[in-house]
């Protein structure tokens, strides 16, 4: 609803306007959130075929579940993840920038795919970002 200051936001993520006003802001908490962090890194999750999802809500339940575990096992983090499916075979995996407020949980691998027992659906890689902002934008 337009008033004498603009558009009254409507907050809807289909509407253009929000939907890059939210992205902005997302995108300054997370930068904020990642100068505070003792460590930030990129993740990768991928589904092998004994847990390969058959619609998106199922990897939505098994991003709480991973939180979950990787809180109890490295205790303060915050987090952006997002469901995508591979431009080529169209197979759902995760992504996530996380950052760690107080440790990196014993025994994490970086730049390998690995199975680290806390994403128990395949295989998941920690990278280091290469550029921290662009990561955020992705």
């Amino acid at each position: 609803m337009p008033t004498e200051a603009g558009p009254v936001p409507c907050r809807r993520a289909d509407c253009d306007p929000c939907a890059k006003r939210l992205r902005r802001s997302r995108i300054g908490r997370i930068g904020a959130q990642s100068f505070t962090a003792k460590h930030t890194l990129f993740w990768t999750g991928t589904y092998d075929n004994g847990h390969l999802p058959e619609n998106v809500s199922l990897p939505d339940q098994h991003l709480k579940y991973y939180f979950k575990q990787l809180r109890k096992k490295a205790g303060r983090l915050f987090h952006q993840s997002v469901i995508e499916s591979g431009s080529q075979t169209g197979r759902l995996h995760c992504h996530a920038i996380i950052m760690f407020q107080d440790k990196l949980p014993d025994g994490m691998v970086l730049n390998f795919d690995t199975k680290d027992g806390i994403w128990p659906y395949g295989n998941c890689k920690y990278e280091l970002p290469r550029s921290t902002s662009a990561t955020i934008a992705y």
